[in-house]
């Protein structure tokens, strides 16, 4: 793609005036301050649809379509630019990646909200666990070791998960607890 800006219908008119009194391209481009190819390019092509920007250049590395799995891929299936890039589908840069998910404007790079998933089944379960134990005396609860003194990772990193979040959905969570409840606790008898 050219650099320079379009012609203005009145630089076209110009040129044409400049052209009828015999001036040269290069006194025409010093007249209206336009490179002489690009006075030279409107001289050629006057009858037809000009612009004055031509599709030079180096061709996209990615199409249309490319972009489109780029973003799905980051969306969907959850993969890091690395992870794209690495998959050798793209014959492109991790910058050209970062761009085309940057650019999509349903697509904003988040960190993860750090907060336990709870569903519906998980409240059921810690409610029936109170109503279960709510009796138990400090003799009873001195029987019991709870596991959770000792962090395992079960569901991944709990350093920064960031993701590419769909704007139009709801946003991750991120959980640093575990989802289990009563199998974490083991019961003594003496």
């Amino acid at each position: 793609m050219g650099r320079g800006s379009d012609l203005t219908e009145v630089q076209k008119a110009q040129i044409d005036l400049l052209l009828s009194l015999g001036k040269s391209q290069r006194e025409i481009s010093a007249w209206i301050e336009k490179s002489r190819s690009c006075v030279s390019h409107y001289i050629q092509n006057r009858d037809a649809d000009y612009s004055a920007r031509c599709n030079s250049g180096r061709k996209p590395c990615l199409s249309d379509r490319d972009k489109m799995r780029i973003v799905r891929m980051a969306e969907h299936d959850r993969m890091s630019i690395r992870d794209i890039q690495k998959s050798g589908d793209f014959l492109c840069s991790y910058g050209t990646i970062h761009k085309t998910l940057a650019e999509n404007p349903n697509l904003s790079f988040q960190k993860k909200l750090m907060k336990p998933p709870l569903s519906a089944n998980h409240k059921e379960n810690r409610l029936k666990f109170a109503k279960n134990h709510f009796t138990w005396t400090d003799e009873m609860w001195s029987t019991v070791i709870f596991s959770d003194e000792k962090k395992w990772n079960l569901d991944g990193t709990d350093g920064f998960a960031g993701y590419w979040h769909d704007l139009r959905k709801a946003p991750e969570c991120h959980s640093k607890r575990q989802a289990g409840i009563l199998h974490n606790v083991h019961y003594f008898s003496d």
